[in-house]
């Protein structure tokens, strides 16, 4: 049975505690995103049911990185996108990471449904 990116989506809404459909579409977009690059990385036609929860977590840890600053994300996080200290403020800005780095920090998990191709 293949994973249901609505699965998914409800999943990661639901770790972020994120109550309404504010962010669906950008979670919907790196849900779709992230399932290419796994079937890539896997070389298989469906992400396997198991790999649903490292699938949610791969999309946690993209919005983190690249949208920290969005209010509900960042509370979410427990991340603060400004701090200030006496007359000093500091902001964090958007990380470089790629998605490609993230997607291979979970390459353990990834490579038991990987299959080889001739």
């Amino acid at each position: 049975m293949a994973i249901n990116h609505a699965d998914v989506i409800e999943l990661v809404k639901s770790r972020l505690q994120l109550l309404d459909s504010a962010h669906d579409a950008l979670i919907s977009s790196y849900v779709q995103e992230l399932e290419q690059r796994i079937l890539n990385h896997c070389n298989v036609a469906e992400v396997p049911d198991r790999l649903k929860f490292v699938w949610a977590s791969m999309v946690i840890d993209v919005l983190k990185v690249k949208h920290p600053t969005i209010p509900e994300i960042e509370a979410a996080l427990g991340v603060t996108a400004e701090t200030k200290i006496g007359d000093t403020t500091t902001k964090i800005t958007t990380n470089k990471t790629s998605i490609d780095s993230i997607v291979l920090s979970y390459r353990t998990d990834l490579n038991r449904y990987r299959k080889l191709r001739w």
